[in-house]
């Protein structure tokens, strides 16, 4: 059994990211993106943990990052991330405790990288207070969660391991709602799914034989479905508590079974021996990571789904 208790002592360790305020945004974007006015939406304020899918680094993007074409430096893409866009969209602050590496918990999938209860711990610290009906708290893990249970555990081992990721994930969930009382209280909850993995350049070519993409691929199938039962869990305990699934499996899945945006679905755009010719048309910017128009498509539709739960 989890010892969450101890698990939650963990000390903090320092996260790489920079907060967004929405009126004052310092940040570059490319040209074609759109927004909405500050706060015009629901949500006024979006709290972010997850991993490098969301991490947007240190510091703002500029003109020049665009230029050079370099990014390596501040996020892992080639521009702006998927939370950059999202709280772009919805005209809202955003408040970025991911980090590069992460996972849902360390005692599960073993890494230097301070995990969920780690990023928790530095938002307690900052001590941020934002209205309940206008805040929503997003949660995006599960890449490095599933890769390491997938290739350091037995197949035998592995469903166990993500329903422990699962658990420790609903726990601070759990403790996220009850961390605050009467309006300051967390009521909008948001979990994004992980991408399909059979289709990431590296473990697409580490995994080479059918079998094993097929068996990484109803793993991450197996922790989606997770991911839906947590939130349901959460409402059954605090039933006041708005979740939202936001499926990116599904929405990126279809770009490789029916028609694509991309020309190329497959290969990373940066590899060592440089940039891509045209990173617009990749679905992948690195071998881990997407491209930043992925991220752009993967922002816009899950502002439809943010819209659509509100109806």
């Amino acid at each position: 059994m989890l010892r969450l208790i101890f698990w939650l002592t963990l000390i903090v360790s320092s996260h790489a990211h920079f907060d967004v305020p929405c009126s004052q945004d310092p940040q570059t974007y490319p040209r074609h993106i759109e927004h909405s006015p500050c706060f015009s939406t629901l949500i006024h304020d979006i709290f972010v943990f997850g991993d490098s899918y969301s991490d947007n680094g240190q510091r703002p993007l500029t003109r020049e990052d665009y230029a050079a074409n370099d990014f390596n430096t501040t996020r892992w893409s080639n521009g702006p991330v998927t939370m950059e866009y999202f709280s772009k969209l919805i005209g809202a602050n955003l408040h970025n405790y991911a980090n590069s590496g992460a996972t849902i918990n360390n005692t599960i999938a073993s890494r230097n990288t301070g995990d969920l209860a780690d990023q928790y711990m530095a938002f307690q610290q900052d001590g941020k207070m934002t209205a309940a009906g206008s805040t929503a708290y997003v949660f995006w893990f599960g890449v490095n969660d599933l890769h390491d249970i997938f290739v350091q555990h037995m197949e035998e081992d592995r469903a166990r391991l993500v329903q422990d990721a699962l658990n420790s994930l609903l726990h601070v969930m759990d403790v996220v709602y009850r961390a605050n009382t009467g309006s300051l209280a967390a009521r909008y909850f948001m979990v994004f799914s992980p991408p399909p993995l059979q289709y990431l350049p590296k473990l697409a070519n580490q995994f080479n034989d059918t079998h094993t993409k097929d068996q990484l691929g109803q793993l991450v199938l197996q922790y989606n479905d997770g991911l839906r039962t947590v939130l349901v869990s959460l409402v059954d305990k605090h039933p006041d508590a708005r979740t939202i699934f936001y499926d990116t499996h599904r929405f990126l899945s279809e770009f490789f079974i029916a028609k694509s945006p991309f020309t190329n679905l497959f290969d990373p755009c940066l590899t060592e021996a440089g940039v891509c010719a045209d990173p617009q048309q990749h679905f992948w910017w690195d071998s881990w990571h997407l491209s930043t128009v992925t991220h752009q498509l993967i922002a816009s539709d899950a502002v439809h789904s943010l819209h659509r739960s509100n109806e």
